[in-house]
C-alpha cells in the first residue's frame, strides 16, 4: 500500500492508507482483449466483431499494443471472470504474458453483474492493470469512468433479467403449445424441426419425437419390472442386464447422437429409475417450478407420444419404493435378501420347524452320477431357531418329486389362467381432481389476475366437465377365465425338462453339446423355473424329515413327504382349522 504524508499542519504525523488508483495509459503499453459470447454458433460474426474493433481502439486510439485476444465463448454474462476458462489465466499473479491493461466491447462483455464488475476493477486497482472498455470508452482509472462504468453495469444486470424474464416467457409459450423449450433432450426422444413459417420465414420451433430402439429399452424395463411376462424383475437387475448387453448409458447417447465417441460409461440404478419416471418418458413437461404443464382444458400438454403412462409411472414409482436396493435399506427394513433357485424354491419345507429349504453348493458331479455338494438346507439352526438344522442332497429329491408329482397330476389338462384387465378410469380421476386442486390453489394465491381470470374460469369449467364425465363412464372388475392348453401336464413338464437334459446332453465324443457355459446355465435355469411354477400352480408341498442318522448321506425317500400348502388342499385347511380351535378350546 501507498502511504502519504497530510499536508494538514495540524495533522502532520498522521499517515493514511489508501489503495493505488488505476494507472493512466501510455504510449506502447501492452494489452489483452476480452472477447465474451454467450452463444457461439456458425451464424454468428460476433467473436470476429469484437476482436477487430478491440485492436483496432489498442493500435489506434492508445498506440498499444495487443498482447492476446482472450476469446470465451458460450459463457453467461453471470459468470464471474474468474470462472470463465481463458481470461481467469490472466486474472492472477503469474499470467501467461505481461500486460499493462485489458479491454472489452463494452461493460456487458465483462459481466453482466454488478459484483463482478466491482470486483474486477478491485482486481485491476490493486494489480496495476488498466481496464476499458471500447464503445463509450469508459475509463475507471477516473473518478468519472468509475461512475459511469457502475452505471453501465447496472443497466447490463437490468439488462441480463429483462433477457431471462423474456427467455422464461418464450419458454412457457412454447411448452403451451407443446413445443420443445430447449436443453438436454431426454432419453428416448429425438428433436425435430418443425420448419419455417410460410408467411413470415420465422422458424416453428422444435418437438420431440421417438427413438425406437431407446423407447423400447424404456418399455422392456418397465414391463419387466411389472413381471409381464413371468416373475417381476428390478431395477438393480434391468441395470445388470442393460451393461450385460452393452447397452449405450444417457450420457454416451448424447455424445453418439453428437457425432462423438462414447466413453463406455456403465448404467445406474438411479439414471434408469429417472429416465422411467421422467415427465418427458409418459409425454408430458413441467414449467420451471415442477408442475405439468395444462392446457386451456386442464388436460397436461402432450410433447411426445407417451412411453409410459402417468398411471404405469404411478405405479413403477410405488414398486420401486416399496423394494429396498441397498445393503442399509434391507437391514432398516429387516428383511434381509436370500436367493432361493432350484426346482423346489418356495415348495420344500422342513418338517422338524416348518421353515422352507434353500439350494446351495457346488453343481460338481460326485462317482454316483449325484452333484453330491448340491443341497437342500434348512437355515433355521444357524439363525439361531429351535431347529436340529435339515439337509439333503438336491439331485434324488428332484427326480422323485418330479415323478410323484406327474403320477399324481401329470394326465390332467393343462389350464392357464389369463388375466382380463379391468376398466378403470380411477387414475384419470384422481389426475383430473389434482389439476383442478392446483388451479383453484394458482387462484387462491393471486396468479389469475386481470385477463387471465377467463383463462382461469375456461380451464376450471373443463376440469369440473371432464371429472363428471369420468364419474358417469361404466367400469368393469379386472377378472381371470381358464384357459385349456390342449396339453396335458406331463406335456409342458416334458417341455420344460428337454431344457434341462440339453444343457447336459453330450455327443459321441462326449462333448457338451451346447459349448458355452452361460447358455448352458441358461437352458436349466429356465427348465428348473418351468418345473417350480408347475408345482406351485398346483399348490405342492414338499416336507423333508431329519435323517435317522446323524451323517447319513444316501438319499432314502422315507424322509420326503408329498402333501400340498392349505390354499390348494380345501381338506386339510378345514382340518387344520378344526385342530386349532380345539387347541384354542
Amino acid at each position: 500500500m501507498v502511504e502519504t504524508e497530510t499536508s494538514n499542519p495540524r495533522r502532520r504525523n498522521v499517515k493514511h492508507s489508501r489503495r493505488p488508483a488505476l494507472t493512466a495509459g501510455s504510449a506502447g503499453d501492452r494489452w489483452i482483449v476480452s472477447v465474451r459470447l454467450s452463444r457461439d454458433t456458425d451464424e454468428s460474426t460476433s467473436v470476429e466483431r469484437q476482436t477487430e474493433e478491440g485492436c483496432r481502439w489498442v493500435e489506434d486510439v492508445m498506440g498499444g499494443v495487443v498482447v492476446e485476444v482472450v476469446v470465451d465463448t458460450d459463457v453467461s454474462g453471470e459468470v464471474s471472470p474468474w470462472k470463465r476458462k481463458h481470461l481467469a489465466e490472466w486474472l492472477t499473479s503469474t499470467p501467461p504474458k505481461p500486460y499493462d491493461g485489458m479491454v472489452a466491447l463494452r461493460v456487458d462483455r465483462w459481466a453482466r453483474r454488478v459484483v463482478w464488475f466491482s470486483a474486477l476493477m478491485d482486481w485491476c486497482r490493486d494489480n496495476g492493470k488498466r481496464i476499458n472498455t471500447v464503445r463509450m470508452n469508459i475509463d475507471p482509472s477516473t473518478r468519472e469512468g468509475r461512475m459511469f462504468a457502475g452505471i453501465a453495469a447496472m443497466f447490463a444486470e437490468n439488462e441480463l433479467e429483462v433477457m431471462k424474464e423474456r427467455a422464461q416467457e418464450t419458454r412457457d409459450t412454447l411448452r403451451q403449445t407443446g413445443r420443445w423449450p430447449g436443453g438436454r433432450v431426454p432419453y428416448g426422444r429425438i428433436k425435430v424441426h418443425l420448419g419455417k413459417d410460410p408467411d413470415t420465414g420465422k422458424s416453428l420451433g422444435w418437438k420431440l419425437d421417438d427413438h425406437r430402439h431407446r423407447c423400447g429399452i424404456i418399455r422392456r424395463a418397465a414391463d419387466n419390472i411389472f413381471g409381464v411376462s413371468g416373475i417381476p424383475s428390478s431395477p438393480h437387475a434391468e441395470v445388470q442386464r442393460l451393461n450385460a448387453e452393452g447397452e449405450p448409458t444417457e450420457s454416451d447417447c448424447r455424445l453418439i447422437d453428437a457425432g462423438k465417441e462414447p466413453t463406455g460409461t456403465k448404467w445406474l440404478r438411479e439414471t434408469l429409475v429417472r429416465i422411467l419416471l421422467n415427465p418427458t418418458t409418459a409425454g408430458v413437461i413441467t414449467d420451471h417450478d415442477g408442475r405439468i404443464v395444462r392446457g386451456d382444458d386442464g388436460l397436461p400438454v402432450m410433447i411426445a407420444r407417451p412411453i409410459l403412462s402417468l398411471d404405469e409411472q404411478d405405479q413403477l414409482r410405488s414398486l420401486i419404493e416399496s423394494k429396498p436396493h441397498s445393503t442399509t435399506q434391507r437391514e432398516k427394513l429387516e428383511t434381509p435378501r436370500r436367493k432361493n433357485t432350484g426346482p423346489l424354491s418356495y415348495v420344500q419345507a422342513c418338517h422338524e420347524c416348518g421353515g422352507l429349504m434353500y439350494r446351495d453348493g457346488s453343481t460338481s458331479v460326485g462317482s454316483d452320477g449325484y452333484r453330491r455338494s448340491l443341497r437342500y438346507r434348512c437355515p433355521s439352526k444357524s439363525k439361531g431357531l429351535d431347529c436340529p438344522g435339515v439337509n439333503i442332497v438336491a439331485d434324488p429329491v428332484e427326480t422323485w418329486v418330479g415323478e410323484e408329482f406327474l403320477r399324481r397330476h401329470g394326465s390332467m389338462k393343462y389350464v392357464i389362467e389369463e388375466h382380463i384387465p379391468g376398466v378403470s378410469y380411477a387414475g384419470d380421476i384422481a389426475a383430473a381432481e389434482t389439476a383442478l386442486d392446483e388451479l383453484e390453489a394458482d387462484r387462491r394465491s393471486g396468479l389469475y389476475k386481470g385477463s387471465a381470470v377467463e383463462r382461469f374460469r375456461t380451464q376450471h369449467r373443463s376440469l369440473t366437465e371432464r371429472l363428471e364425465r369420468l364419474r358417469s363412464l361404466p367400469t368393469r372388475e379386472a377378472s381371470t377365465v381358464s384357459r385349456d392348453t390342449g396339453r396335458t401336464v406331463a406335456d409342458e413338464w416334458n417341455r420344460h425338462g428337454k431344457l434341462i437334459l440339453r444343457s447336459m446332453a453330450v455327443d459321441e465324443s462326449g462333448a457338451l453339446v451346447v459349448e458355452d457355459a452361460e447358455e448352458r446355465k441358461d437352458l436349466r435355469e429356465r427348465g428348473e423355473r418351468g418345473h417350480n411354477e408347475l408345482y406351485r400352480m398346483f399348490h405342492a408341498r414338499i416336507e423333508v424329515k431329519r435323517a435317522p442318522e446323524k451323517g447319513a448321506r444316501s438319499f432314502r425317500s422315507d424322509r420326503l413327504i408329498f402333501t400340498y400348502q392349505s390354499e390348494g388342499d380345501p381338506e386339510g385347511a378345514a382340518l387344520e382349522a378344526i385342530v386349532a380351535e380345539e387347541n384354542t378350546d
